[in-house]
């Protein structure tokens, strides 16, 4: 068997998993990625985070050691204008000490544990910048970025995505922030830009919230341009659901899959990619 070059790997890669390769168009229309029968592409919730501790180098080595095709970040801008990749609002859950990244320099930020709350091998893990993140593509591979401030991280988020010499072909860009999302959009038109919708159980829901329909949430991607919906694994969605979801030019994402029963559902209803804790685990369930 004659060996292949890197670069026939990568557009192996890119036509066994179409959404690698940012098919979305700019007139939004619905991408070969999102047909039946396409293939389902695993996407890194924080990276590995069941094994390794979330948004950290380590999780994100872990995801692709695990096969993933793709790894999820969150971030944000710290008081000093660069970007951080953490997933609440504080840092208190990951490293037992409590800062804003808004009200906290980097080096202070830097300074803390990421680590050590999974286990005592990850000590001195460190909160990453999405520069370093960004430096540990590979090629062929994706990174979902969720935003997870308003559209003031924007202008630094194009510096590092042009630093980094990141783009169309391994960037998609999340977030339930609809004016961040829009602004990113905006800047990096080429860019796929998924809208993140959660759904909370009837049983759940405060008094007072309001759960938009799909029919809505698709209007709004619409409105916006966006070029796919990311959504909460507990939509009760049905087939003729996403036909319109597809019908409308938008991709469809779930997330976060662990269990393969639900994974199978997604896949049967014609998902593009599923963010799992898990991926090793859920793709080798899923036979992916």
């Amino acid at each position: 068997m004659k060996t292949r070059t890197a670069s026939a790997l990568v557009v192996a890669a890119l036509v066994t998993f179409p959404f690698l390769s940012g098919c979305a168009s700019k007139d939004n229309t619905q991408s070969a990625a999102s047909a039946p029968g396409a293939p389902v592409g695993i996407v890194a919730h924080r990276g590995a985070s069941y094994d390794a501790p979330e948004n950290t180098i380590a999780a994100q080595k872990l995801a692709w050691e695990q096969g993933a095709d793709a790894v999820e970040t969150d971030i944000y801008l710290t008081k000093d204008g660069k970007i951080i990749a953490l997933h609440d609002k504080t840092t208190n859950r990951t490293t037992g000490k409590k800062l804003t990244p808004s009200k906290s320099t980097l080096a202070e930020l830097r300074a803390l544990d990421a680590g050590s709350w999974k286990s005592s091998k990850y000590a001195g893990e460190k909160i990453p910048t999405l520069d370093e993140q960004l430096a540990l593509i590979p090629s062929g591979k994706r990174m979902f970025i969720e935003i997870k401030v308003g559209p003031e991280i924007v202008p630094e988020l194009v510096r590092c995505l042009a630093k980094a010499g990141a783009g169309k072909h391994n960037i998609t860009f999340i977030s339930f922030n609809y004016d961040a999302l829009k602004a990113a959009h905006e800047a990096l038109p080429e860019i796929p830009a998924q809208y993140l919708k959660g759904y909370r159980d009837p049983a759940k829901r405060k008094p007072g919230y309001v759960q938009p329909t799909i029919d809505e949430v698709i209007k709004e991607a619409k409105t916006a341009n966006f070029t796919g919906l990311d959504l909460q694994a507990t939509w009760p969605l049905s087939k003729a659901d996403v036909k319109r979801i597809k019908d409308a030019g938008l991709e469809l994402h779930v997330w976060t899959v662990d269990d393969p029963t639900l994974g199978r559902h997604w896949v049967e209803l014609g998902t593009m990619s599923i963010t799992t804790n898990r991926p090793a685990y859920l793709r080798k369930e899923l036979k992916l």
